[in-house]
């Protein structure tokens, strides 16, 4: 197929075959593959110029989620997925990013852990929970419960937030029975074990 002519688009072009089918890449292929008016390509060498644009569009997509929030492999899979790439340009974008320290599970599952303790509060089955879902290994996680496991740090967070929940219901007048199964079900649904909930109970005499 011979192209017919080039037009400029901002960092793109526009190519016009002489078959009358067209073609649309980034301005940086057209430099280094030494695109030209008049230049014959096989429909192999079509293909590989459109997975080579598709390859360009997914990493800058990528990037731009990246540059948001940091993301698990699962989640930016997702969203390269939700964007129509093709599975094979999806896997290079990620092995990519790998590459160049832009996604790392085991960073994210840290950090993520911290944010979820520090800042939310969180107990540590609603924290397991939340990182399956953004696909972290169980076996990964795992490991980072047990390196960063510290049942004061809970049971300091399921103390603050049975104060404010013991603050909301006081002025009902319910009976010790009441509260205490109040708050055991509101810190069952925060997260917190077993174990860090009779804490908290003995802690505030609600046994």
């Amino acid at each position: 197929m011979k192209i017919e002519s080039i037009k400029r688009d901002g960092n793109s072009v526009n190519i016009q075959m002489e078959d009358g089918s067209s073609l649309k890449l980034q301005l940086s292929i057209l430099k280094d593959e030494n695109i030209t008016e008049g230049l014959n390509l096989s429909e192999n060498e079509v293909d590989n110029l459109l997975n080579k644009a598709e390859l360009i569009k997914a990493k800058n997509s990528a990037l731009r989620i990246l540059s948001r929030r940091s993301h698990s492999e699962f989640e930016l899979r997702k969203k390269l997925s939700d964007k129509k790439y093709s599975a094979d340009v999806i896997s290079r974008v990620i092995a990519d990013m790998a590459a160049i320290g832009f996604i790392n599970d085991e960073k994210f599952a840290n950090d993520y852990y911290e944010s979820c303790v520090r800042l939310k509060g969180d107990g540590i089955n609603k924290i397991v929970n939340k990182l399956m879902l953004k696909g972290i290994k169980k076996s990964l996680i795992t490991v980072i419960i047990s390196a960063k496991e510290d049942e004061n740090i809970h049971l300091e967070n399921a103390l603050k937030l049975t104060e404010r929940k013991i603050q909301f219901i006081s002025n009902k007048d319910l009976p010790k029975e009441k509260i205490r199964a109040k708050i055991t079900l509101y810190l069952q649904n925060k997260g917190f074990s077993y174990d860090v909930i009779t804490k908290v109970l003995k802690t505030k005499k609600l046994y």
